[in-house]
């Protein structure tokens, strides 16, 4: 990103011209930031994380909360060779 700014500067698409912006040098926060802000946005599943813990706080026992949302499935204990016989 930084080479690309530093060799074609003065080609920069025209709203930085227009808004006299010049962007600063990219760096490894920016990219954390960016893959942060990607999980965020590409998680699909926030409504129903949001209900667990709103139910969660409302019951204030892990032990119901786990008879709710059992954690694992089917694919933690594979069928073996000898259940298919």
């Amino acid at each position: 990103m930084n080479l690309f700014m530093e060799q074609h500067g003065d080609s920069l698409p025209v709203e930085f011209k227009l808004l006299h912006y010049k962007p600063q040098p990219w760096s490894g926060v920016d990219s954390v930031s960016v893959g942060l802000m990607m999980v965020q946005m590409l998680d699909t599943h926030w409504p129903t994380k949001l209900s667990r813990e709103r139910i969660a706080a409302k019951l204030g026992n892990p032990n119901l909360e786990a008879d709710l949302y059992p954690v694992g499935s089917w694919r933690d204990r594979p069928p073996t060779a000898w259940m298919w016989i």
